[in-house]
């Protein structure tokens, strides 16, 4: 919510309330540090002026770019700062807000007690919020309660505030929050050793971050059901790289890796790194399992994550405990150990002081390990004994039951309003099956008149279209052809010629009795046609077909003999009889779900076409438009044809370009 300015003083404010908007809003989950000099100029002018309420509301508004890079010292400078403005600018229904953030940050720090108190004061403003704002602030001032008591070891009392949490979220239709709190959840129950809770929690979490689209928690939840399958087999001895969990597990971790590795986020890649670093050292890889360790800490630091980086200590350890590098794991838990104490982690303090205890009980270093065995059992008391896990898993069994009895409820309620409903429609629906029927009925007679003329104006048009296919001045040409082979008596040719033309002449009558064929067909059709006219015309013309390598030409089909008329006006209307560099380029490419056709010809262009090619050019091309036309109407898709004259940079033309947009058969 951005923060409410109750005074405006001078027109000049209000621009500087626009610029902040205009600014901020587009750089917050884009660009930082353009958002952050923008506001510090705007902060610098607002403090050398009585503006307490704008400068309030900049202050928070930075504060929010600190957290969200986890830049929490500063941040919790300028909430601070805010919060005392807002006191003395009556500003009240921003408070609550405020307060809420600053909480935030000291949870970050490690601050409880201020934290609480920060919470505290959150709650005595909340009245003064709206409606809708006051329990999505009741819900996140819940959830920082429980990650506190999640992180200082009490399990019981954070698992209750997180399912009241989630309560409340559902108050509100709020599943960004409840796809959080499962994460916390599993964290929760992991903590306690419950891993199959664990990773139930994680399938809710993951389920919801799909439905938000929330790719980071994908990679969470996809990374952790990930490490805590194989935490779960590796209770039992160490695993093979062909063992079914490893391989289910193994794959769900690079599902996560590859999504993380293309998004680089450090928040992200700092998961995927920890749970990768599980699995090699459960298959015993323990050089890969720290070189991911390695990767974790320097994500995490990136990302400014201490528990994520105070984590990479523990596994570290734990890896070089496995590979029997005892002294090396006692380095790497010492680390930890002050990183703990300086957050508060009570459940990364046990692991660190379990891994020292085991190492230098190895090395034979006996004061050592009871030193840290005794540190160990201590931790391990306060948070971890068998009553208080059995309290949690009886409020999660609770919280199961009472939503799976709330959810039968809300069934039994639906079914009785729909019982209700369909009494209530039966009429309606007898009277709107009648009324349909008989518009059944009516629509089927309109639709079989139309049919039937549609059929006899195609049927028609295609008797039309075939016999315009070969004009007699072809065939005349044609005979002439072979009349003249056997007078000088090239047998030979002769009979490739009557072969070729037999060939063409069975293709144009098999391709027109079908509505479509495939691409290769009409391209067999087109090289016997025009190897026929090159025969013809001493050859005098060359040609190239072209076919988009996407095109697959057994599968892809068009209507038969379309594109046969523009190449029969390329020879007949751009060759003259006595040519000899003639050229003649056709195309057949791909364009999403349609097949592009392009004829180009070098000949004279349209405009030094004579009158008598013209005409019957101008009829060629008439009917070709009007089976186009019944094509698209039958077909319910667009075809398009477009003849134009090529010209060069001067103007001169070169030839004529036709181009046939034919949509692709489903």
């Amino acid at each position: 919510m951005f923060c409410l300015v109750h005074r405006v003083h001078t027109q000049e404010l209000v621009s500087q309330e626009q610029v902040l908007n205009h600014f901020t809003d587009a750089y917050l989950l884009q660009d930082h540090t353009a958002a952050l000099t923008k506001i510090d100029s705007l902060i610098t002018v607002k403090e050398t002026k009585e503006n307490s309420d704008l400068l309030a509301c900049l202050l928070e508004r930075r504060s929010q770019l600190y957290l969200n890079i986890f830049d929490n010292d500063k941040a919790y400078d300028d909430l601070k700062h805010a919060i005392a403005l807002a006191k003395t600018a009556d500003m009240q229904a921003n408070l609550a807000d405020f307060y809420s953030k600053l909480g935030l940050a000291l949870a970050r720090k490690g601050a409880s007690d201020e934290m609480f108190a920060a919470i505290d004061s959150m709650n005595s403003y909340l009245e003064f919020s709206p409606p809708e704002k006051q329990i999505e602030q009741r819900a996140f001032g819940k959830y920082l309660g429980a990650r506190m008591l999640d992180r200082a070891g009490q399990f019981e009392e954070a698992l209750e505030a997180y399912l009241e949490v989630i309560n409340l979220s559902e108050e509100i239709s709020d599943y960004k929050r409840i796809m959080d709190v499962y994460l916390q959840l599993g964290f929760v129950n992991k903590a306690i050793g419950n891993f199959d809770k664990a990773i139930e929690s994680y399938e809710e979490s993951l389920y919801y971050s799909i439905q938000n689209k929330d790719t980071s928690y994908i990679v969470y939840n996809l990374s952790l059901m990930g490490g805590d399958r194989i935490s779960t087999a590796f209770l039992n001895g160490q695993l093979s790289k062909n063992d079914p969990t490893a391989i289910n597990a193994y794959g769900e971790l690079q599902r996560a890796y590859r999504l993380a590795i293309e998004r680089n986020k450090p928040n992200e890649l700092e998961f995927v790194y920890s749970q990768l670093s599980k699995y090699y050292e459960a298959v015993g890889e323990y050089e890969k399992a720290l070189e991911n360790v390695k990767n974790n800490r320097i994500q995490s630091k990136l990302a400014n994550n201490k528990e994520t980086e105070l984590s990479s200590y523990s596994s570290a350890a734990g890896i070089y405990i496995e590979w029997g590098r005892y002294d090396l794991a006692i380095k790497e838990a010492k680390l930890g150990v002050s990183l703990a104490e300086e957050i508060g982690s009570y459940f990364y303090l046990r692991e660190l002081y379990s891994h020292i205890s085991r190492a230098a009980d190895s090395l034979k270093n006996t004061t050592l390990a009871y030193e840290y065995f005794r540190k160990y059992t201590a931790v391990r008391d306060s948070i971890y004994d068998e009553e208080t896990i059995n309290r949690i898993n009886e409020l999660q069994t609770k919280y199961d039951t009472e939503k799976k009895e709330a959810e039968i409820q809300s069934l039994s309620q639906k079914a009785e309003i729909q019982s209700l409903e369909i009494s209530q429609r039966n009429l309606i629906i007898l009277v709107g099956t009648i009324v349909f029927i008989l518009a059944i009925i009516t629509l089927y007679f309109i639709y079989a008149q139309r049919h039937a003329t549609k059929q006899r104006k195609q049927i028609e048009l295609e008797q039309r279209f075939l016999r315009s296919q070969l004009n007699p001045h072809f065939i005349s040409n044609a005979l002439v052809a072979v009349q003249s082979s056997i007078l000088e008596k090239d047998i030979e040719n002769t009979g490739i010629y009557l072969n070729r033309f037999s060939r063409l002449m069975r293709e144009i009558l098999e391709n027109s009795r079908h509505e479509l064929i495939p691409i290769e067909d009409e391209i067999a059709m087109l090289q016997d046609y025009l190897e026929l006219n090159r025969q013809r015309l001493k050859e005098g013309f060359e040609y190239t077909i072209t076919v988009d390598e996407s095109i697959d030409q057994e599968l892809d089909q068009i209507p038969p003999m379309f594109v046969q008329p523009f190449v029969e006006n390329a020879i007949e209307h751009g060759m003259p009889p006595d040519v000899v560099d003639g050229k003649i380029d056709i195309y057949f490419l791909k364009k999403s779900n349609t097949i592009q056709v392009i004829v180009e010809d070098n000949g004279a262009g349209l405009s030094a076409t004579d009158g008598s090619h013209v005409k019957r050019q101008s009829l060629s091309t008439q009917i070709i438009k009007e089976r186009i036309a019944l094509f698209s109407k039958s077909s319910k898709e667009v075809l398009s044809l477009n003849i134009e004259d090529l010209k060069n940079e001067d103007g001169k033309t070169l030839g004529v370009k036709v181009a046939l947009s034919i949509p692709l058969a489903a």
